[in-house]
């Protein structure tokens, strides 16, 4: 039966493209073409694992994306925790303040709830987005992310197991994070990520798509 209906599709193909103009070919064309390259759009919840959290942050708020039963605050959490493991999750953390900002600064209260030293995670990477965007961080957060810090507290480490020789920025050091990154490293990928708005990222498990 397979065999057969090749035959007849290669006869009845070219019978039926002989029947129509060259208006009518170039529609068809048109409309496979869109239908093969148009983008997956997967429908994202509530991360189960570290590569469903990083899959999250990457995606929301891309325009492939759509998020349901999910909380963007929560979600911050767990990647500003995860992160100092993970020097490429960091990167994409100020791409998703930037596209998640109306949902993640409506509840400061849950992100001031943070412990001492993530807090400073946290205010940094806070800081990046505002330098690298037109977003707006409540200046009264970053505020009160800064008393988290003593006095007489020592600078930490950003990531547990250090990547690279420290050079932290100013920026960095007033938030006492030891970094072995340059703030250019964050900028070029958020550069990237939000100029190019044709990046789509590839499935992860745990997805969806969207019908």
């Amino acid at each position: 039966m397979r065999a057969l209906g090749r035959r007849g599709g290669l006869r009845g193909g070219p019978a039926r493209a002989k029947k129509l103009d060259a208006r009518q070919r170039s529609e068809i064309a048109h409309k496979a073409a869109t239908a093969r390259w148009k983008p997956t759009v997967i429908t994202l919840g509530s991360p189960k694992d570290l590569d469903e959290l990083r899959c999250f942050v990457a995606q929301y708020g891309n325009g492939h994306a759509r998020a349901e039963n999910c909380d963007p605050i929560g979600v911050l959490i767990r990647a500003i925790s995860a992160c100092r493991d993970d020097a490429g999750l960091a990167r994409m953390i100020p791409v998703y303040v930037h596209r998640a900002r109306e949902e993640i600064f409506v509840d400061q209260k849950r992100l001031l709830a943070v412990p001492a030293v993530e807090a400073r995670v946290l205010g940094y990477l806070l800081e990046l987005t505002a330098r690298f965007s037109a977003v707006a961080v409540p200046p009264d957060l970053l505020r009160r992310l800064r008393r988290t810090i003593g006095a007489d507290d020592p600078p930490v480490a950003f990531f547990r197991k250090e990547l690279a020789a420290p050079r932290a920025s100013a920026l960095a050091q007033s938030w006492k994070l030891v970094v072995g990154e340059p703030d250019d490293s964050y900028e070029s990928y958020f550069t990237k990520v939000t100029s190019d708005q044709r990046l789509v990222f590839r499935r992860r498990p745990g997805l969806r798509a969207a019908p």
